[in-house]
């Protein structure tokens, strides 16, 4: 017989809801893996636990000295215990978090009743038998916990703003060293275009965003927006960016990452207190590789919890790799993924080991980034942990004019691989002849239908494209037409008929046949619309 001492922190969806600036979702976030750290250093300093008997969050070392520019510590910790220590374990817990909470009323002033009105800082001790499913077991107690809606008698009291602001500027900047000031959304929008003329760049974030943010204690919304309206004008018309500027770098990629499978993977090693250590030292050493590929590419963390990662990004980047998308950003992010944590669940068999699924919103600068950030995590958990599979990626990019398009992609797809081989030509592909081909590709939806039942639709699609693009100018864009062909039939192939389809009357099945052309043309659309709107130099 085993006894754990578990804990949960909260509430993290209520606190990010009331956010409203990027910095402000960072905050947020910080905040709840800064209490978490906290916690465990100061139940570690009073010798209640130990570094070893910390099973969830497992590293080599908790101290203060990550500064990777992110919360990196899960809302959850699960600890194994001596049976003895039940009563000063949780004794200790409730004074560590009461100095942790006191912490956070001095910086803020705010009184610490009201604090502890509002968060949830729920614990558990258990007994469990030798083999029992460890991960399984706190789940499902801390789940039950927080179902418990409680009552904030006295939260009403907090302005999140304004206490926000003060953690940051007074603790966690420093604390997770981003600089500063958190970058707003214009910024990280246009981080690509750094590497042009990088003390130029920087004085236009001093002048248009810094000084407006360090002028006014608190800025007022209106302020912040003309400060963001005014670096994006001088960026945009700045011999030395102009050229460059694109339409995208007015639009920003909020991205939601989360892991698949994990329930198999924690049935098969849940019993084991080494195998779940081992597996939460893999998940941490991911997180804080992840954070540096995303700050590499010119992203900026909001967290990034082991297989749970948020975060902000250019659509588009040139950075030390070159010409980049948030595409190629997910595909390494995939890749060091596999390697770091996949290939060493060596108990797990290989069909059941966990992937990664992605839900990525792209917005204009000036959209409502709550809205955004809604969308994202719809678009993960909504679309892509959907998909037949899950290991998809699901995007959505809603124009500035509100018209929006999208697809979801399996990873392990054909079709993905396409989408993201035609990428590879994004920045030199003319705006008028991407426009061509999503036109005959849309208009001729009815012809495609027709096309895709003949038993050699392939060779038929492939006469399709040969009689559209035919003339002497095409031939400079044969292989990117080519691919695009091959995505379309690619993403025909991926797309399943119903199981019962033979069985189907005959009605059925032909409009069972026309939603799968229409995926098809769909995924093919949205990604040529892509390519177009990576090439746009305004909002057409």
């Amino acid at each position: 017989m085993n006894t754990y001492f578990a804990l949960t922190i909260g509430p993290i969806y209520k606190t990010l809801s009331q956010a409203q600036r990027t910095r402000e979702f960072w905050g947020s976030s910080y905040m709840f893996s800064w209490i978490m750290r906290e916690i465990i250093l100061g139940m570690i300093g009073k010798e209640t636990i130990t570094k070893d008997d910390i099973l969830m969050p497992n590293r080599e070392k908790h101290d203060h000295n990550l500064k990777v520019g992110t919360g990196l510590y899960h809302d959850r910790m699960i600890a194994q215990i001596k049976p003895a220590e039940k009563d000063n374990v949780l004794n200790e817990f409730k004074t560590v978090a009461d100095i942790v909470l006191g912490q956070i009323a001095t910086i803020t002033r705010k009184d610490l009743v009201v604090l502890q009105s509002y968060f949830r800082l729920n614990a558990v001790l258990f007994d469990l038998e030798d083999g029992k499913n460890i991960v399984e077991t706190v789940t499902n107690y801390l789940d039950s916990l927080e179902l418990q809606n409680p009552i904030f008698h006295e939260a009403y009291k907090i302005d999140w703003q304004e206490l926000i602001y003060n953690l940051n500027k007074s603790l966690f900047y420093d604390d997770a060293a981003v600089g500063n000031i958190f970058p707003s959304i214009s910024e990280i929008a246009t981080k690509g275009l750094i590497h042009l003329k990088p003390e130029k760049y920087d004085e236009y974030v001093r002048k248009d965003i810094i000084q407006v943010l360090q002028n006014n204690n608190q800025p007022n919304k209106k302020k912040e927006n003309d400060a963001q309206d005014n670096f994006i004008k001088h960026l945009s018309e700045d011999p030395l960016f102009k050229d460059d500027f694109r339409n995208y770098h007015k639009y920003i990629a909020i991205v939601h990452a989360d892991g698949d499978n994990f329930g198999k993977t924690i049935t098969t090693i849940g019993g084991s207190p080494r195998d779940v250590k081992d597996l939460s030292s893999l998940l941490f050493g991911f997180a804080k590789d992840a954070a540096k590929e995303i700050d590499n590419y010119g992203g900026t963390n909001v967290y990034a919890g082991g297989d749970d990662l948020l975060f902000f990004a250019p659509v588009a980047t040139t950075n030390a790799n070159g010409n980049q998308t948030i595409f190629d950003l997910i595909n390494k992010l995939d890749d060091h993924f596999k390697t770091t944590v996949v290939d060493k669940l060596t108990k797990i068999a290989e069909t059941d080991r966990p992937t990664l699924s992605w839900g990525v919103s792209i917005s204009y600068y000036k959209f409502p980034l709550s809205e955004a950030i809604v969308s994202s995590r719809k678009l993960l958990f909504d679309d892509a942990k959907s998909y037949k599979g899950k290991n998809a990626v699901a995007f959505k990019l809603i124009k500035h004019t509100g018209q929006f398009f999208g697809a979801t992609f399996g990873k392990g797809g054909s079709d993905y691989k396409f989408f993201t081989k035609l990428l590879k030509d994004k920045f030199n592909t003319e705006t008028d002849f991407i426009s061509s081909l999503q036109y005959r590709i849309s208009e001729n939806e009815a012809l495609l239908r027709a096309i895709f039942k003949a038993d050699d639709y392939p060779t038929r699609v492939g006469n399709f494209f040969d009689n559209f693009f035919d003339e002497e100018i095409h031939n400079l864009k044969e292989g990117f037409i080519r691919n695009v062909q091959k995505m379309l039939i690619q993403a025909f192939d991926n797309t399943a008929l119903p199981k019962d389809f033979e069985t189907m009357k005959e009605e059925k099945q032909k409009k069972a046949h026309e939603e799968r052309v229409k995926t098809a043309i769909d995924k093919t659309y949205s990604a040529l619309r892509f390519i177009h709107f990576l090439n746009s130099k305004s909002d057409e």
